[in-house]
Order: structure tokens, then sequence, then C-alpha cells
């Protein structure tokens, strides 16, 4: 193997890392974590508490990993707090969530 190829592997191997602790620190919504996750990747950490659980929550709906019940308690709590949602917001999410605001 040569020298590009094994720069490649490790590369990926990085980046599937990085993804991993990401949607772990998110779906955990966990403030700890979630700094603990920043500080490591140096991501810039909001000062305003409700910037910073707005980007957590938005965040949340841009991951793969993440369950349709996350979705919508992300989706949710971005609504109730007078936040606006991702145009990528799942639509299925979006039509739930919509339903359970008009409740």
């Amino acid at each position: 193997m040569n020298k590009k190829n094994t720069d490649t592997k490790q590369w990926i191997q990085e980046i599937r890392e990085f993804v991993h602790e990401r949607d772990a620190a998110l779906r955990s919504l966990d403030r700890r974590q979630l700094l603990a996750y920043f500080q490591k990747y140096q991501i810039p950490v909001p000062e305003n508490e409700m910037i910073f659980w707005a980007s957590v929550h938005r965040a949340r709906l841009g991951i793969r990993h993440i369950t349709q019940k996350e979705q919508e308690d992300s989706a949710l709590w971005l609504m109730k707090h007078g936040f606006s949602l991702p145009q990528e917001t799942n639509p299925e999410v979006l039509q739930r969530v919509r339903k359970k605001g008009e409740a």
C-alpha cells in the first residue's frame, strides 16, 4: 500500500471519529459533553445560552444517526422558543411537529 492510500484511509477514519463524537454529543443534550466536544475540535461556543441550545437543536436536525423522536423533540424546542426550522428538516418530522404545535 502506498503512502497516499494510507493517508486517505487515516483521513477517512478521522472523519468517521469526528462524526461519531459529534453525533454522540448532539444526541446526549448534555452540556458538559457538548462543551468537551466543542473544545476538542475548537468549535466556538455561543455566549448566549439560548443561542447555544438553538444551535445544538438545529444541528441535531442535520445529522443522519438520530431517531425521528429526537428530531421531533429538537424541532419542537426550536418552534417553542421562536426559532425557525432548517429548510432541510425531514418533511415527516415537520408535519408531525406542526400537528403537535396546533394541539
